[in-house]
């Protein structure tokens, strides 16, 4: 079957690299924010290739592909219905919920009203909620309750992977991608040749 879509990542969580987590079977999801041109990311059903470092300011090296996935659900999800699932935060390789939502809405912790406004969402008319937070788009909690994502999901194992040879940092004695680190340095403490 042809493969259609790709994704790309750049990041790590507490856990480790993004790209060691997909090889590891950590990582099986992605939360994206919808295309500009309306298309879709990726299809269900079909392949789609893992990329690391595609869309990065350094120019440096080419970009890595991380293999070949076969993609087992694409979906319209909004943060704050995903905001207490600790399921939904590990299979995005995050260590926990609380890292899952400091990736997603950095200031959660000052906003002293989320709790009250998390309740109030789910106890009313979700569309007059809504109506009341689109009267505010420039607002923090008006990007929180109608931003909508797309969830991508995978099958593990992949495909096909393109992980072949590691190597340890010298640094901090942590296991990397060969090619990876070849290009970019370590991609936990950040040392370079």
């Amino acid at each position: 079957m042809k493969p259609f879509g790709m994704v790309s990542f750049s990041g790590s969580t507490k856990v480790g690299p993004f790209y060691m987590l997909i090889w590891e079977g950590v990582k099986k999801q992605t939360i994206r924010e919808p295309r500009r041109d309306g298309q879709d990311h990726v299809k269900v059903g079909r392949p789609f290739s893992l990329y690391w470092k595609v869309r990065r300011t350094d120019k440096q090296g080419e970009p890595h592909r991380l293999g070949l996935a076969m993609c087992t659900a694409y979906e319209t999800v909004k943060l704050i219905d995903m905001w207490d699932d600790e399921a939904n935060a590990i299979a995005d390789g995050f260590i926990d919920l609380n890292e899952f939502r400091d990736w997603f809405f950095e200031d959660w912790r000052e906003a002293r009203w989320l709790d009250d406004v998390i309740e109030a969402y789910r106890s009313i008319d979700r569309s007059v909620y809504e109506g009341v937070a689109k009267a505010f788009p420039e607002a923090a909690l008006s990007e929180f309750l109608t931003s909508e994502y797309r969830r991508i999901k995978w099958e593990y194992p992949l495909i096909e992977t393109t992980c072949t040879d590691f190597v340890n940092c010298p640094r901090c004695g942590r296991q990397n991608d060969a090619v990876l680190f070849s290009h970019w340095g370590c991609c936990y403490c950040g040392w370079k040749r």
